[in-house]
C-alpha cells in the first residue's frame, strides 16, 4: 500500500472523500473505523496560509485518544495523522486534524 505524508494531503482531495472510511490503527489488532464526516475551511483572499480541518466520526465504544495513529485509505493509502477527540453526538465520537501552512507548500 502506498504511503503518504499527510503534509501533503489537501483540502480538495480531502473534500472529495467526505463519506468514506478511513482504517484507523491501533494497539488493538483490529483497529477502528472512522468516517470522514466534514471538511472545513475559512479562505481568505491573499491569505498565505492554507488553514482547514477534518472531522471525523468513530463509535462511542471505542475511543481514540488524542495523538498520532496510522490511517488507511483505499484511495490514499496509509499516512500518519494527528487527532484531536472533539466531542460525541449521537452514536458517534467526533475526532478533528487540523492543517495550518503556508500556500504552496504542498
Amino acid at each position: 500500500m502506498t504511503t503518504h505524508y499527510a503534509e501533503k494531503l489537501t483540502l480538495a482531495q480531502m473534500t472529495r472523500l467526505v463519506g468514506t472510511q478511513f482504517r484507523v490503527l491501533t494497539a488493538a489488532a483490529e483497529g477502528i473505523e472512522l468516517e470522514l464526516a466534514q471538511t472545513n475551511s475559512k479562505p481568505e483572499p491573499g491569505a498565505r496560509f492554507e488553514c482547514f480541518s477534518l472531522v471525523f466520526k468513530g463509535p462511542v465504544g471505542r475511543m481514540l485518544r488524542q495523538g498520532t495513529y496510522r490511517f488507511e485509505h483505499r484511495q490514499l493509502g496509509g499516512f500518519d495523522l494527528f487527532i484531536v477527540p472533539v466531542g460525541q453526538e449521537t452514536g458517534a465520537c467526533l475526532y478533528q486534524a487540523d492543517f495550518n501552512r503556508l500556500l504552496g507548500t504542498v
